[in-house]
């Protein structure tokens, strides 16, 4: 069969694919024709279960001429906005064209020079109806003059797409598309220069949205606003907003950052120009670094007071100094920013921003820079930023600037501005001169210090070359040969040339037989009574270092094994154990005695070693050091985790173990707060946490109240005891539901066979955290005694556990300590040559015994 041509209209079907890809794509992109239309005012309407969409706008409208069969209105590549600015979002001509191959499209205008509607249908890329003039049904509703496109059906000619419009019918399917598209239309008016008013209405939840501009225009007051009627920011933060702007070479950033920290990072935005940058996933890198820097300083963190710290229960895993300073649930900055470039108005901006490109590097500084001087300024303490060497917004001088050498004219350093300077004679320090051919002139901020000066009293002066000759005097020579060192160090001045008679006869070859003499004068010890007072000493604070084990020498004959060098081998082999230390063989493993009361050590089969045929019919084992503590809490973990869901006997389904609180715990929240909590009732209670809303008129700011009735018996008592963990617990929760584009339901198990592994899949992470906790609080300490049984019973609860290699906390729980190879039996060691390593075994052990006693 032979390779042929796809027809013309399905290539055109395959681009407009990559183009269109849902319904809230389609409205933005409306909205962009209405903005380079030059509207003010915007009506859009949008139906997901129909896949419909309407757009309304009061811009310059359509000329007639472009509804006509000449006209390129809905056809591809025709477009009224070339050549391309940056001023307009326009550029390719596809949009319109690929909306219609995928839809019934009807687009509807008067131009504002004109007195008459013109409409034209368009149905999978075919025209249906061209009305000159339109008819009365398809003109404007609520403008003069403008233009009206209606999209009905969208993908509807795709089977599975229509498919996919029945799961936007859930209530949180649409309430996360409605929240998508509400960011994206808030993200587009804060990149247009201009006000413009925008009304967003959902026909399937009756839901409406209206955007009015501010009477100032100042950057500060429009993103206020604007997040504010989007529900993304609260009314009380208006006066929280500081504008800030940066420049760096040819990249210029202009915006705000809010002082009072948000829940979500909903509330942040970027454009370049016009055109927003969307964090959709979370993973976009000029976000992570502005939260980075953010998540490096102080904001958002909440100063708890002592009084407080002393009577709560100290949560574990932190120091009293973190719990006073820790980082509160509002920790995500509020800012918007706009990135300026003066690159060509053609420049592929999706390239610009994928960190290929100096431009990305010097946008990234700036935004980096700009936050930095935001937290220095209002003293949230940040940690110092790293910036690119070449693009640095914070250096004073080029690179070839930094590569230039010290002028000879250099006044010397003050005394004042070192300790060290006073210390060095006024005579010597007013002599001395800076460094020429410095190796290190190159690099970048690199401290620099005078070179030392040679004391003008020793004896060698009037033979040596004076510091001025020496330094002057190259350093590489030809062939890249070192002829000095780069520092000339100061010698101390030898006793015995000292008291020599003749200073001034003293030479070279002297002092050099005077430093040979020196050298070999033994080193001062100390005195024996001052080493018997350290050795007796018992520090009150820290302990004495035990002395190290004594070990056999390795040699390279043998790798891995112990060997004297007298030729004994043991077949006793290093840490890497040849086999794998499997969760069955924990079910095999022999307790040889606990170790130093918080160490297990038994001895465990190992599965799939490597050695050769002869060894491997014998099953190789080793020793492995369980940590007793890390031992409990992964068992009493699971035990916690199993135990957390129950099994309905008459339904088969499962669900989590709710017990009533006798005194129900109330919170209270904000008003959007108050609607995600509603929203997610049933996700919560999939977990074990009832809760409800009682019917309040509306209330002023953090007045909404939520009652918590019943909580799972595993965390009910740390939540009694600690309230705050709880709503801090819901309100995570919710803001995260809001965040990712994730099902909130957990899904009901009908058979018993699942396990909790399973079951857990989506659990809320405060849950999580106060397992663990209570796991770790009422684990085996360290210093505990254990009993042998204690220890047997322990390693055979291990064992049954699905995760035994680590903790609660993610710590590994084992170390093998030693492979004791095939056969190999604890408490005795194998020689290889039965009769004559024996004997030479024999003779080391007595020449050590006599050694010691000596």
């Amino acid at each position: 069969m032979s390779i042929r041509q796809l027809p013309e209209h399905v290539v055109d079907k395959l681009k407009s694919s990559v183009t269109i890809t849902t319904l809230n794509g389609v409205a933005c992109g409306l909205l962009t024709n209405a903005l380079d239309a030059g509207a003010s005012k915007v009506n859009i309407s949008i139906d997901y279960t129909r896949g419909n969409c309407t757009v309304e706008d009061d811009g310059s409208g359509i000329s007639r001429d472009e509804f006509g069969v000449d006209g390129g209105l809905g056809k591809l590549h025709h477009t009224s906005r070339y050549p391309t600015r940056t001023s307009i979002h326009g550029k390719h001509g596809n949009f319109l064209a690929s909306v219609a191959t995928f839809s019934l499209l009807t687009v509807t205008s008067r131009h504002q020079n004109s007195l008459s509607h013109n409409s034209i249908t368009i149905h999978n890329s075919n025209v249906l109806a061209r009305n000159l003039p339109a008819l009365p049904e398809q003109r404007l509703l609520n403008f003069d003059y403008g233009t009206k496109v209606v999209v009905r059906d969208l993908f509807g000619s795709m089977p599975v797409r229509v498919k996919q419009r029945l799961t936007v019918n859930d209530r949180s399917a649409l309430e996360r598309e409605w929240t998508k598209l509400m960011r994206e239309m808030t993200a587009l008016l804060l990149a247009w220069p201009t006000s413009v008013t925008l009304s967003l209405r959902n026909t399937t939840t009756q839901r409406e949205l209206r955007f009015r501009p501010p009477e100032s225009s100042d950057v500060t007051s429009r993103t206020s606003r604007l997040l504010i009627q989007a529900s993304l920011a609260d009314s009380g933060d208006a006066g929280s907003w500081v504008p800030v702007s940066a420049s760096s070479g040819l990249v210029t950033i202009k915006g705000c950052i809010c002082e009072t920290p948000a829940a979500t990072r909903r509330s942040q935005f970027i454009s370049f120009g016009i055109i927003p940058v969307i964090n959709e996933y979370g993973t976009d890198v000029i976000y992570e670094e502005i939260n980075r820097i953010f998540h490096n300083s102080s904001f958002g963190v909440i100063e708890e007071d002592e009084k407080h710290l002393r009577n709560s229960p100290k949560l574990d895993g932190f120091t009293t100094r973190e719990l006073r300073s820790r980082k509160s649930i509002e920790k995500w900055p509020m800012f918007y920013f706009k990135i300026l470039t003066s690159t060509p108005s053609d420049v592929d901006i999706d390239r610009e921003l994928a960190g290929q490109s100096q431009t990305w590097m010097a946008i990234l500084d700036t935004l980096k820079a700009a936050c930095y001087g935001f937290l220095r300024k209002y003293h949230f303490r940040p940690k110092k930023i790293s910036l690119f060497p070449d693009e640095s917004v914070f250096s004073t001088s080029t690179a070839a600037g930094r590569r230039k050498k010290p002028s000879q004219g250099r006044s010397t350093p003050s005394s004042a501005s070192s300790s060290r300077a006073n210390s060095v004679p006024r005579h010597v320090e007013s002599g001395s001169q800076p460094r020429v051919n410095n190796p290190f002139d190159g690099w970048h901020r690199v401290k620099m210090g005078r070179a030392t000066p040679v004391d003008i009293k020793s004896p060698k002066d009037d033979q040596m070359t004076t510091p001025e000759t020496a330094l002057i005097s190259p350093l590489v020579g030809e062939g890249g040969k070192l002829l000095r060192k780069p520092f000339e160090e100061p010698e101390p001045e030898p006793k015995s040339v000292a008291q020599s008679p003749d200073p001034a006869s003293t030479n070279s070859a002297s002092l050099a037989e005077s430093e040979k003499h020196i050298d070999k004068q033994p080193k001062t010890q100390r005195s024996k009574w001052l080493q018997d007072a350290i050795a007796s000493w018992e520090n009150p604070v820290f302990e004495a270092v035990e002395a190290l084990i004594p070990k056999i020498r390795d040699t390279n004959e043998f790798p891995h094994q112990c060997k004297q060098s007298d030729g004994i081998a043991f077949d006793a082999h290093s840490m890497n154990v040849n086999g794998r230390v499997t969760r069955h063989a924990l079910a095999r493993a022999t307790v040889i005695s606990q170790v130093d009361r918080k160490y297990i050590l038994v001895k465990l089969p190992l599965e799939g070693s490597e050695l050769d045929d002869a060894a491997s019919r014998k099953q190789t084992s080793a020793l492995v050091m369980l940590d007793q503590h890390a031992v409990d809490e992964r068992c009493r973990l699971e035990d916690l985790m199993v135990d957390y869901f129950t099994c309905d006997p008459f339904s088969g389904i499962t669900n989590a173990n709710v017990e009533v609180l006798e005194r129900p715990l109330v919170f209270e929240v904000t008003s959007k707060e108050h609607e995600l909590l509603e929203q997610h009732r049933d996700h919560f209670a999939s977990w074990g946490i009832l809760y409800h809303l009682p019917n309040q008129p509306k209330q002023p700011l953090n007045e909404y109240k939520v009652i918590a009735t019943g909580l799972p018996p595993s965390i009910l008592e740390r939540c009694r005891q600690e309230p705050r963990l709880l709503i801090e617990l819901l309100r995570k929760q919710v803001w995260h539901l809001t965040d990712s584009n994730i099902s909130s339901t957990r899904p009901a198990h009908s058979q018993t066979s699942v396990s909790w592994v399973s079951r857990f899949h989506g659990c809320p992470q405060g849950i999580l955290e106060m397992l663990h906790s209570r796991a770790c609080r009422s684990a085996i300490m360290f210093n505990d005694p254990l009993a042998h049984d204690e220890c047997s019973q322990l390693v055979a609860r291990l064992s049954r556990c699905a995760f035994p290699f680590q903790c609660a906390h993610g710590r590994p729980s084992m170390a093998p300590l030693v492979d004791l190879g095939a056969g190999g039996r604890f408490g005795r060691w194998q020689e290889r040559k039965i009769s004559e390593d024996r004997a030479k075994w024999k003779t080391w052990v007595m020449e050590s015994a006599n050694s010691d006693e000596i």
